[in-house]
């Protein structure tokens, strides 16, 4: 295969500043990601929300130091920036929030974490316990967890190029020509701007977020009723009874 060509044009005049650590935060950010997707496809689900938690700070830490270069210079020279800091000094919706709280529970041992090992199986002798070694089949879990990993990614990238387009448009690489010509067969607007083109990701990704949610059943109740012991119509049953406690759950847990 011949040796891919080096692009050799300056980016920026990099120095310690915020922009230098913005960009090598780049790499975690993608790199944790793209680990979780491997963990996810092996239904290491836990192992998967962890990575899912160190996506999500980093990213927080890069807005934070996209929006506010005086913490990012305080950064650099050795002051420590607690992860809680970072989430109040940046723009971040509540709902992200919560999930942030729920992240650092699973990814602790704690008891909220105990649902990702253990399995309850109702049998006609009691209820028993199964417990995965080495992952489990867990499409609803994998699922969630790859859509967001994948709102990580796009989060960071709207706000990368919202904070550096006329210094990217300036050197010349707001648009490479390679990833013009793959995304749009060379036929670009040359209007077309990365806010649109994220902007449809973000449509995207926000349709997949429902319909995944909507339609996918819970994981642990399958789970469980394949090993159960029970016919069709006390499984059924079971189903019911779960479903029901799940919602009954999910409302106490919004408020009113």
């Amino acid at each position: 295969m011949p040796r891919k060509k080096i692009d050799q044009r300056p980016f920026l005049e990099l120095t310690l500043n915020s922009r230098c650590y913005v960009f090598r935060l780049t790499q975690d950010v993608f790199g944790e990601c793209f680990s979780g997707y491997v963990l996810v496809r092996k239904g290491l689900i836990l192992q998967a929300v962890v990575l899912l938690r160190s996506a999500f700070e980093v990213t927080t830490q890069a807005l934070m130091f996209m929006e506010r270069e005086d913490m990012a210079e305080a950064w650099l020279q050795g002051k420590r920036i607690k992860p809680s800091r970072v989430r109040e000094l940046t723009s971040m919706p509540a709902s992200e929030r919560e999930l942030y709280e729920k992240l650092a529970n699973l990814a602790h041992p704690n008891y909220q974490a105990f649902k990702y090992f253990s399995i309850p199986v109702p049998r006609k002798t009691g209820l028993a316990k199964a417990y995965a070694y080495g992952g489990w089949f867990a499409p609803r879990e994998a699922g969630q967890i790859a859509i967001q990993l994948l709102w990580a990614q796009l989060v960071f990238l709207e706000r990368f190029y919202m904070t550096y387009s006329a210094d990217l448009e300036k050197h010349g690489l707001l648009w490479r020509e390679e990833a013009v010509e793959e995304a749009f067969g060379g036929n670009a607007n040359p209007d077309y701007t990365w806010e649109q083109f994220l902007g449809s990701w973000r449509k995207a990704l926000t349709r997949l977020t429902e319909d995944h949610a909507k339609l996918m059943p819970l994981d642990i109740v399958e789970a469980a009723l394949t090993l159960s012991d029970y016919g069709p119509d006390e499984k059924q049953q079971w189903r019911e009874g779960f479903e029901r406690a799940s919602q009954e759950q999910s409302e106490a847990e919004s408020g009113p």
